[in-house]
């Protein structure tokens, strides 16, 4: 007879099984979903913060051979306020870095790509979330396990729902 500790790690290890499955036979994924400052700036602010709770996330299939997972934050100028975002699959310019950030006018505008299952959860507000002054977003900079474990979690609530 199995202990409950035995049983519990057997079913734990045929759930990770099944979802390592899962993810390689669906292909690969990004998380979905749009932020635009209005009012006191909390309406839609889930997808900035906990995108993988946030109610109006979808999940969206992303070819990685040509696409990439991205997060697309703007700001207003000198980076004073997240004035939108947008989390989604889009075609990856060539020589373009992973993290970048660019002055539209006044407006700076920061991309994040990414090419893994979900790898677009991580917190939205890329400028803020960085660890050095050069740039460089803190999630390819030690926090990269946040979002696998956030995108693992999404798949196994996905399969659950199923």
């Amino acid at each position: 007879m199995l202990s409950n500790f035995s049983a519990a790690f057997l079913v734990c290890c045929f759930f990770s099984v099944t979802a390592a499955t899962a993810a390689a036979a669906t292909g690969t994924n990004c998380l979905a979903c749009s932020y635009n400052y209005a009012g006191d700036g909390s309406r839609d602010r889930e997808c900035v913060t906990n995108a993988t709770h946030f109610v109006s996330s979808v999940n969206v299939s992303c070819n990685f051979a040509t696409h990439s997972c991205v997060i697309i934050a703007t700001y207003e100028p000198g980076y004073t306020r997240l004035s939108s975002l947008s989390r989604t699959c889009e075609e990856t310019p060539n020589g373009l870095p992973a993290y970048g950030c660019q002055d539209l006018g006044g407006r700076p505008r920061c991309r994040q790509y990414c090419r893994s299952d979900w790898c677009n959860v991580g917190h939205g507000d890329i400028h803020m979330e960085t660890d050095d002054g050069n740039g460089a977003a803190s999630l390819g900079k030690g926090r990269w396990w946040w979002g696998v474990l956030s995108g693992s979690l999404l798949l196994l609530h996905a399969m659950v729902r199923l």
